[in-house]
């Protein structure tokens, strides 16, 4: 498996494999809750309708509930639109590696994570990698209310 360091894999399955799902009556997509996973969701969905003549449900939920539904095997959800790495590696681990339940594509497109900060705040703080975030420095300069939690 081909993991991207600072990327996201689209779909969990490939379309070559949701392409094999249309010949059932239905193919789930899952619909997660951010934006690009929500798009994925419509693009996959079009192509399995109006390409390849399947029929789609669009199935939203998190990422525990997407691939715990794919894990069963049960139909309840065929296909994860928009798989992060390295965010979403715990289930990847779980579910392809080692329940070897869930197939995740090789053809996915590469992305990254960043974060936005004003210009004179990020400068002030000394901040240029999320990693400076973390500094009790940061925090303290994050903190609106006195609790430490920014």
């Amino acid at each position: 498996m081909k993991l991207v360091k600072t990327g996201l894999l689209a779909g969990a399955l490939s379309l070559a494999t949701a392409a094999s799902a249309v010949a059932q009556d239905l193919v789930r997509v899952a619909e997660p809750n951010w934006a690009s996973g929500r798009a994925m969701a419509a693009l996959i969905s079009t192509v399995i309708e109006d390409r390849l003549g399947g029929q789609v449900e669009i199935v939203p939920g998190g990422n525990a509930v997407i691939f715990a539904g794919m894990d069963r095997g049960k139909g309840e959800i065929d296909v994860h639109p928009d798989v992060w790495m390295p965010n979403q590696e715990n289930f990847t681990k779980e579910y392809v590696d080692q329940n070897g339940t869930v197939a995740l594509s090789d053809h996915g497109y590469t992305g990254f994570s960043a974060f936005c900060a004003p210009r004179e705040f990020a400068e002030k703080h000394g901040i240029k990698s999320v990693f400076d975030l973390a500094t009790p420095e940061a925090a303290a300069a994050m903190d609106r209310d006195g609790d430490g939690m920014g």
